[in-house]
């Protein structure tokens, strides 16, 4: 499974970032492998619509979720459409993210 979490940087505890649209990297964890996959700066993030273009990016990366504080309707819609979950309202350090994550993910 892989999880995108939204961050605005890299740091030893990167932060979430506030919207997808205000996202400065998407850090792609694969959680089945417990590594992380890859690291994406968001160069969308100044544009009109970043939202769209930030999901379209995410959804060709092939997420199955998307970790952030809020992720704009626009692209939940697209989020939706592409089965990919959206999990919103997270304001945790990045280790409790996962953790919290990979808890509800084996007790699917």
């Amino acid at each position: 499974m892989r999880i995108a979490v939204c961050s605005i940087g890299e740091g030893k505890l990167p932060i979430i970032a506030e919207s997808i649209s205000t996202t400065r990297l998407f850090i792609v964890f694969d959680l089945l492998e417990n590594k992380i996959l890859e690291k994406i700066a968001n160069n969308y993030s100044t544009s009109p619509s970043s939202e769209i273009f930030s999901a379209q990016l995410l959804i060709s990366k092939g997420v199955n979720a998307v970790v952030c504080k809020k992720i704009e309707e626009n692209a939940k819609k697209l989020f939706d459409a592409a089965d990919v979950k959206v999990i919103e309202n997270f304001d945790h350090e990045l280790d409790g993210i996962l953790n919290e994550i990979f808890m509800v993910y084996h007790n699917l």
